[in-house]
């Protein structure tokens, strides 16, 4: 049973602390950007966000080997991030959720960014501090503060801002949250499921409802933020 159904939508979301930070980023940027601007998600997967920027001129691209369950048939075209097939001075906002680090070769796709933005418009990107490898092997980098500033700065990008995501109590309910799936794997002998049976559902409950939902109240105690599950980061194309 699926306990996060007993709530509703917004705090089941919630609960799944990194997505959840990613997609709050995101609603905020879709109302910030103008109507009818033009918005490239680079490295856009199934395209989650798509919805979020209906009143804007949506495009996405991504080279479509990440993950091999995922349907990319959505996507406008693909392309390795590197070498993005975009004139100049086109778009007038890029986002990039949870790419850099796939990316063997970050700094060339931050120099595309740019080159492809106008004159004025902004990267919007988060990255992992902390987290689980995946989309093996394309799974290369985790990311500082200071890490990211350097390489937007040195890509020629004024930084506007760079949000952590949670603090230490988020770190570690979400390293918790994966408990569950350790301690009772799909793949288990029939007798080892039969011998556990009543014990399975309240692991579930504790590690993937009662933890990640303590994590967030405690959360606030932590005001440096120095252990994170990632960064949300703006950053301007200078206007010429």
């Amino acid at each position: 049973m699926n306990y996060k159904k007993l709530f509703s939508k917004k705090y089941a979301e919630k609960l799944e602390a990194a997505r959840w930070h990613v997609t709050e980023f995101l609603e905020k940027v879709s109302r910030q950007i103008p109507p009818d601007s033009l918005v490239l998600d680079a490295g856009a997967g199934e395209c989650w966000y798509r919805p979020l920027f209906k009143n804007q001129r949506y495009f996405s691209c991504d080279f479509g080997k990440g993950k091999k369950s995922w349907d990319y048939t959505d996507l406008d075209f693909y392309c390795d991030l590197s070498r993005i097939s975009v004139k100049k001075d086109v778009f007038d906002a890029v986002i990039a959720t949870q790419v850099l680090e796939h990316l063997s070769r970050p700094n060339d796709f931050l120099d595309e960014a740019y080159k492809i933005l106008k004159p004025g418009g902004r990267l919007y990107v988060t990255v992992p501090f902390s987290g689980k490898i995946h989309q093996e092997p394309y799974d290369f980098y985790r990311y500082t503060h200071y890490g990211l500033e350097y390489l937007l700065k040195n890509a020629g990008f004024e930084v506007e801002s760079i949000i952590p995501h949670g603090g230490y109590f988020l770190c570690l309910g979400n390293m918790l949250i994966r408990c569950h799936r350790n301690l009772f794997p799909r793949k288990r002998r029939l007798i080892t499921k039969i011998l556990t049976f009543l014990i399975e559902p309240f692991s579930k409950i504790f590690f993937t409802v009662i933890i990640p939902a303590l994590s967030h109240h405690l959360d606030k105690l932590d005001k440096r933020k120095l252990d994170t599950l990632g960064y949300s980061c703006i950053a301007k194309k200078p206007a010429q």
